[in-house]
């Protein structure tokens, strides 16, 4: 396209200038520089100006590195001292064992230890609530809520006292009732003989 000449292309044009915002400068500037130079001369450093070298007595047995680091790693720093030849830092001291209870705690004449075994011991027994696990991540539910237990509680006659032990009740107390009647007819029987009888011996004499 440029080669092409036209008319409009040979019209001197008029320079286009963009004008460029102003960038943001945040006025904490000068004073975050001048914090960060501080901080940073503060920590400049190559290291030692003289590189400590160990003296030729703390030599390293050929096959310890790796000892040493198995040391260093279980927490063992005072065999892991002994092998590189130097003094393992100590640690605090443990702190006293305290004595408890107080020599000087009034108690009350309770002795709550055998209180509480005896608590413990008469403790109704409490047996954890069956549950089931659905699906193989191990996901545990109430067995009794689920549906899947036998509960009567929603049936019917739940409560009720079965046909055939009602029959079977009547039964008993129709036979007692018999027994009761057959003993008291034998008692009656019983009864008027001994008065004949004794009516017999008054006419006798």
């Amino acid at each position: 396209m440029e080669l092409d000449e036209t008319i409009t292309n040979l019209l001197p044009r008029r320079q286009v200038i963009f004008k460029k915002e102003k960038r943001h400068v945040s006025r904490h500037h000068e004073q975050v520089r001048a914090e960060q130079k501080a901080s940073r001369a503060a920590h400049a450093t190559m290291g030692h100006a003289i590189t400590p070298l160990d003296p030729p007595t703390r030599f390293l047995r050929s096959r310890t590195r790796g000892e040493i680091e198995r040391l260093v790693r279980e927490n063992n720093k005072s065999k892991a001292a002994a092998l590189q030849h130097r003094e393992c830092e100590k640690r605090p001291a443990l702190p006293r064992p305290v004595r408890y209870p107080p020599a000087g705690r009034d108690r009350g004449g309770v002795n709550w230890i055998t209180n509480n075994v005896k608590e413990v011991k008469e403790a109704p027994v409490q047996h954890p609530s069956p549950r089931y696990v659905d699906g193989p991540t191990g996901d545990a539910h109430n067995l009794v809520t689920s549906g899947l237990y036998p509960n009567y509680i929603f049936k019917k006659n739940f409560g009720r006292v079965p046909a055939y032990l009602r029959r079977r009740q009547a039964e008993i107390h129709f036979e007692q009732e018999l027994e009761e009647t057959g003993r008291r007819g034998r008692g009656r029987k019983k009864k008027k003989k001994e008065r004949e009888e004794e009516k017999g011996r008054e006419n006798t004499r």
